[in-house]
């Protein structure tokens, strides 16, 4: 039936843009999660993707479609392990408050500025080392703007 609804439609002229992959894109691209885990049956509100940029703004947009799962829809941590057997994901907000060059290098090798590392199985660091630096300047500028009795990672 839709084929033969198209065939009785004239045809249009539309040039299309170059396809872009932009993050929510590679993030999808990138992550190795099992689609039955991420499956949530709560209503979340749409996001609108704020012009892109290293602000806040951008930031917020980012962290809300890539940390807010596991991290939590405030990004305060969640005690709760969003997938089976994994750990309970930490507080966000002290990684706002790292010189830049920690922050990037954190989240491209999964190093803490500490030495510490992330485990791997449960940060998607293929992922985030795939981000642009706009993008990761624009999460660092939102989790900076993060306040509140927050833990130190």
């Amino acid at each position: 039936d839709m084929i033969a609804y198209l065939k009785t439609i004239p045809p249009v002229d539309n040039e299309l843009p170059p396809t872009e992959v932009r993050a929510p894109g590679r993030i999808l691209a990138a992550a190795f999660l099992d689609p039955a885990l991420e499956v949530r049956l709560e209503r979340i509100a749409a996001s609108v993707s704020p012009q892109q940029g290293a602000t806040p703004e951008y930031g917020a947009y980012l962290a809300s479609i890539t940390c807010a799962y596991c991290h939590g829809d405030d990004l305060r941590g969640n005690p709760k392990p969003s997938t089976p057997g994994s750990p309970p994901a930490p507080d966000l907000a002290p990684t706002g408050q790292w010189a830049f060059a920690d922050f990037e290098k954190t989240v491209r090798t999964g190093i803490r500025p500490d030495g510490r590392e992330i485990q791997r199985e449960f940060m998607p660091i293929a992922l985030t080392a795939a981000m642009k630096e706009d993008e990761l300047r624009a999460l660092h500028a939102y989790f900076a703007g993060l306040e509140g009795d927050r833990n130190d990672l």
